[in-house]
């Protein structure tokens, strides 16, 4: 399915666009914006390729990527998160298939949970590249969790090139072990 240009705009408590089972490839040349629930939810997919050309503006609960082993998931504009509620990643990619993000000035600020969560699933060779990252999460939760994303690419938090700390900031962190970033079973590209 290809859908070159328009506007989703949702306010109500679910995914403002919704892809859930199968194999077929999506191309969606226009915006979003959310004030609730997720702005893209793609889960259960088994094969194809889903690309997201236009610019996401999020103030609801963020991007939820989950069990699409086999499918190549590509966001290629700016993704804007701004999640003032609720634990669950502001960006979440698990459970399997390739994700990339390669807008330039991506940012994310998850006042009360994790900034990026990619655990079993593939960061394609395009990388996963926000210039900021922002969590003021509770002491139990993580700012960035990083867990078996292959070796095709990376996580890059660029800031602006210029202004020290202009990559984010992790803080709030007093738990146990006071991780605020956790990378487990990653390889360099």
């Amino acid at each position: 399915v290809m859908i070159p240009g328009g506007s989703i705009q949702n306010s109500f408590n679910s995914p403002a666009i919704n892809v859930v089972g199968g194999t077929g490839d999506l191309n969606y040349g226009g915006s979003v914006s959310n004030t609730a629930g997720p702005s893209v939810n793609v889960e259960s997919l088994t094969g194809g390729t889903i690309t997201f050309l236009g610019n996401i503006t999020d103030t609801g609960t963020g991007i939820n990527l989950e069990n699409n082993t086999g499918a190549t998931i590509d966001f290629l504009s700016v993704i804007n998160i701004n999640k003032a509620s609720s634990f669950s990643p502001a960006f979440n990619a698990t459970g399997g298939g390739t994700v990339s993000a390669i807008g330039a000035g991506s940012t994310i600020i998850a006042s009360s949970g994790v900034a990026i969560n990619i655990e079993n699933t593939t960061i394609g060779a395009g990388n996963v590249t926000f210039q900021s990252a922002t969590s003021n999460a509770s002491a139990q939760h993580i700012g960035i969790n990083l867990d078996t994303t292959g070796v095709d690419g990376s996580l890059i938090i660029t800031g602006d090139g210029a202004t020290p700390g202009s990559g984010g900031t992790i803080a709030v962190k007093t738990g146990a072990d006071g991780s605020n970033l956790s990378l487990i079973h990653i390889s360099e590209p």
